[in-house]
């Protein structure tokens, strides 16, 4: 990851702030459209693993075609929108955001085979489709490297975003094939199928909200761009995606926290005191993961940001400079959906991501107007600070509960040091 994101940084240099906002902004569009589908079932899938026992596979095998099917239901929409803009408007043919959409939607139909790797994180062996993702960045980092000394148009590199979720989809495949042959069952073919079925609109039942929820937080993570495109342009997207993708780097660690805690917690529920002990663990590590790099971040944002992205992005540095402090609660939100799914509250989650979309869209509209980039990021750090500390506190008895979590992980290295000494 770390490597990836200086090719990253590499590929806004070579494409410049407009090239980039273009490329991010048709990203944006395409996730907003089809991504929260397969990856809002995720955190349900590995749960009913974990409590599917020996019919764990025919999970995994249901999610599979759960996921399959929604996401070519909604590239088929993808594919309507586009062949609409380009009817209607056909001066939009030369637009180069439509075709990246396009080919970014074809490659998140890939998602779907995340449904396999699934079964790993509810074993607790990640250090297996580690190294499938290992590969797949790699080789997607080569063809950004070929692409750019090649002088490529900015439509090829959406070539390679789609690439890498082919790769990485493919590839956890065949390591589930791999690792569990028994993945088919000696059932006859129909028995199988009525079981498969019965299992994924099981998953759908239980998983709706937080398929729902994943909308609201895509959404969450793309107004901003919409909006600045909207009020500023596409080079001013460019300079926010740049300041973003800085703190967005780092958010792998919160959410690999995150999906290790789904299956222990998830064990822990009747335990009270296992399960507390356990959720301070976890609220506390994504905090302190979390707050040295942004410390160390905000010491330094304009050499970091014209070291990474170079002299033609030093607009980006107050950005970053602001968006380095939504690191902590962007991290700790992965710790508040992983606590609510385990206790069975995906409604409150629900309602948090929906209550701070309405407050970010809000700020952004006012914010941005009147600020520009820095009201932008101000707007999105005041968001998720209000909906960790704030929102949540309203919604129900087990949402407040979540609160006083977060506010003890501020002092958890304090807490473990006393036990001990």
């Amino acid at each position: 990851m770390g490597l990836a994101f200086f090719i990253t940084a590499w590929l806004a240099r070579y494409l410049g702030a407009d090239g980039y906002g273009t490329y991010v902004y048709a990203i944006a569009i395409a996730e907003l459209t089809m991504l929260f589908w397969s990856q809002g079932l995720k955190e349900v899938v590995i749960r009913e693993i974990k409590n599917a026992g020996d019919n764990a596979p025919d999970v995994v095998a249901a999610g599979f075609r759960l996921m399959i099917s929604g996401n070519l239901m909604l590239f088929t929409v993808l594919l309507l929108l586009t062949y609409t803009a380009f009817s209607t408007t056909p001066e939009l043919s030369l637009d180069n955001r439509l075709v990246i959409v396009v080919l970014c939607g074809g490659g998140i139909i890939f998602r779907a085979f995340e449904a396999f790797e699934l079964w790993f994180h509810a074993q607790l062996k990640v250090n297996i489709t580690v190294i499938v993702q290992f590969i797949s960045q790699l080789l997607f980092m080569s063809a950004v490297v070929l692409l750019i000394l090649g002088e490529a148009s900015v439509v090829w590199f959406g070539g390679t975003y789609a690439l890498q979720l082919m790769l990485a989809g493919t590839g956890f495949y065949i390591v589930y094939k791999f690792r569990h042959k028994w993945i088919n069952s000696g059932r006859d073919k129909t028995s199988k199928v009525n079981t498969d079925n019965a299992i994924a609109w099981s998953l759908l039942e239980k998983g709706k909200y937080m398929i729902l929820s994943r909308l609201l937080l895509i959404a969450l993570l793309s107004v901003d761009r919409v909006v600045i495109e909207a009020v500023s342009g596409t080079e001013s997207v460019g300079y926010y995606a740049a300041a973003m993708k800085m703190v967005a780097a780092w958010l792998f660690l919160g959410n690999s926290v995150g999906l290790s805690f789904i299956a222990p917690l998830t064990e822990a529920v009747g335990d009270k005191v296992k399960f507390r002990k356990l959720s301070n663990s976890m609220f506390g590590m994504l905090v302190w993961i979390s707050v040295p790099l942004a410390l160390v971040f905000s010491i330094w944002p304009d050499e970091l940001v014209t070291l990474v992205f170079g002299m033609g992005y030093e607009s980006a540095a107050t950005a970053f400079l602001v968006l380095v402090w939504a690191l902590p609660f962007l991290m700790l939100h992965e710790g508040v959906k992983v606590w609510l799914l385990a206790r069975n509250r995906t409604t409150d989650y629900l309602i948090m991501l929906f209550s701070t979309l309405l407050l970010l869209t809000g700020l952004m509209l006012v914010l941005t107007g009147y600020y520009g980039l820095f009201g932008s990021a101000l707007a999105f750090v005041l968001s998720w600070v209000t909906a960790l500390h704030i929102i949540l506190l309203g919604i129900s008895k087990q949402s407040r509960e979540v609160v006083f979590y977060i506010i003890g992980a501020y002092i958890y290295p304090f807490r473990w040091l006393y036990r001990r000494f």
